[in-house]
This record gives C-alpha cells, sequence and structure tokens, in this order.
C-alpha cells in the first residue's frame, strides 16, 4: 500500500476550495468516526451504480462512518462544474463531493481505476482499500466489521 495514502488526507482538504454541497471540515466531534473515501466520475457508469449502495451504507451507519466523495473527471465534459452538481443531485449526494478537477487526489491514491474506496480508522490510518465493483456489496458489508 501507498505511504502517500497510508494515513487520510482529511487535514488537508481543510485548504481545500473546489466542494460541491458543502466543503469538507474535520470537528473534533466525528474524532471516533471512521472516514469512507469514493473515487468516481460522472462518466463512469458503474460508479453511478453503486452509489446508492454507498449512500444507504453509510445512512446506516451514520454514527460510525463520515462519507467524502471524491469526483474525478475522465472527460473533458466531466470539467463541467454545473453538470457535475447536477448529476450529484439526481444521485442524492447530500455530503462533501471534493472536485478532483487537476487530478491531484487520484494521483495521491496512485488509482488508475474508478471506482476506487478508501477506508480510515478513527486516527487517519488505512485500514481497507478496493479498487472496482467486484463483490462491491459483500465490500461495502464488511466495512461495518472493519
Amino acid at each position: 500500500m501507498d505511504a502517500a495514502v497510508a494515513h487520510s488526507p482529511k487535514w488537508e482538504w481543510e485548504d481545500e476550495v473546489n466542494w460541491l454541497n458543502c466543503s469538507y471540515r474535520s470537528d473534533e466531534s466525528e474524532g471516533d468516526k471512521k472516514l469512507f473515501v469514493y473515487l468516481w466520475s460522472i462518466s463512469c457508469g458503474y460508479c453511478k451504480e453503486i452509489i446508492p449502495d454507498i449512500l444507504q451504507m453509510h445512512q446506516d451507519n451514520a454514527s460510525l462512518f463520515q462519507l467524502v466523495s471524491i469526483h474525478v473527471p475522465i472527460s473533458d465534459s466531466d470539467l463541467d462544474r454545473e453538470k457535475v452538481h447536477e448529476v450529484v443531485g439526481k444521485l442524492g449526494i447530500n455530503g462533501p463531493v471534493l472536485l478532483d478537477n487537476e487530478h491531484r487526489w487520484i494521483s495521491l491514491y496512485e488509482s488508475e481505476v474508478l471506482p476506487s474506496f478508501y477506508l480510515y480508522d478513527a486516527q487517519g490510518k488505512l485500514v481497507s482499500s478496493k479498487v472496482g465493483i467486484g463483490n462491491i456489496k459483500s465490500y461495502l458489508s464488511s466495512l461495518i466489521h472493519e
């Protein structure tokens, strides 16, 4: 596992300005929650297909998890903020969505596949990661027991 993502980047997100819905702010009251990071794109059919499962997992376990989505453009049209905002609304994503228009975050994660998933414990240590959608429902279920 790459050292660059071994610890949660959430403290670096404090300086990010390219957010939809709301910006991520670390909160002391959230200190004992895990952090689930989801890298996806509006041009990725599989990414959009599994968002309801991710949102349901988060809703069912909101006391355990924080959820941050990172939108990674894979085509020029994915750079259109309004288009991304529209899709985010249609998909029902209400939490923070970081727009990675310059591929800073996907480069940090060294991910070449979307969707990608990263789970950090309450101390910010990476405890689980997955790329692709193979066995995604069992993976999401397993996160509850991590």
